[in-house]
């Protein structure tokens, strides 16, 4: 059977480092398992979406605007979407579409932070959501070594915005919802450095670490959502 991925561009990782899961040459969709668990994403973008359809009065534009809950499920949807690409195709297009989907989701709530905290207008966070991002797109497509070193910085400074505004803003939070989405992403990190340094690795098991860390991140997208949910003055 012919290869259909073989023509394309390969990913960086290929052809030995795209995680531990066994590569499937001349199958559709070459990593089943890694493929198939980024329907979490899907589902809890879905989620987000449906919760976000229940506009509150009060002082969190996070459930008084709906632009704003909808613009973070479609980026949650990107990741889903592009992390499943990626993982069928191995491509580097589909490593594009996959870290750039990460990015969205990571950049939204560092400038939701500083949106909150200097009262932006709402046109003024999307576009500099989109420009943030489109840059970060450039880059990711320049220096695709830079990829995880970027995605690592950006959760360091999402964590810092997270202080900051908690020193600007006086505002009630529910913080379960953000040491949950802490814990559930710190132990996707683990699994997913096991994973890719094949330390707990068997090619050929149904269920992957890195479908796991999946799974684990999408929960994380979902807590954090919930945590800002819960702002009250």
């Amino acid at each position: 059977m012919n290869d259909v991925w073989a023509t394309w561009q390969q990913a960086s990782c290929m052809p030995d480092h795209c995680f531990c899961e066994g590569i499937h040459f001349g199958d559709l969709i070459r990593q089943p398992s890694n493929t198939w668990s980024n329907l979490s994403f899907i589902f809890f973008a879905a989620v987000i979406a449906v919760q976000a359809r229940r506009l509150r009065e009060g002082e969190n534009p996070l459930t008084r605007i709906k632009t704003l809950p909808y613009l973070y499920a479609a980026s949650c949807l990107l990741v889903g979407l592009g992390s499943f690409f990626f993982h069928a195709s191995l491509t580097f297009v589909g490593q594009w579409v996959d870290v750039l989907g990460m990015y969205l989701a990571v950049t939204f709530f560092t400038l939701y932070n500083f949106y909150r905290i200097y009262q932006w207008k709402l046109q003024t966070f999307v576009i500099l959501f989109f420009c943030t991002n489109a840059s970060l797109g450039y880059v990711l497509y320049a220096q695709a070594w830079s990829r995880r070193y970027l995605f690592g910085l950006f959760v360091l400074i999402l964590l810092a915005s997270i202080l900051y505004a908690a020193r600007k803003i006086k505002a009630s939070f529910n913080h379960r919802y953000l040491y949950q989405a802490i814990a559930s992403f710190l132990a996707g990190v683990t699994i997913w450095v096991l994973d890719l340094t094949k330390v707990l690795c068997d090619p050929a098991f149904a269920l992957q670490g890195h479908a796991l860390w999946h799974f684990l991140a999408g929960l994380s997208t979902y807590l954090i959502y919930k945590y800002y949910s819960s702002q009250s003055a």
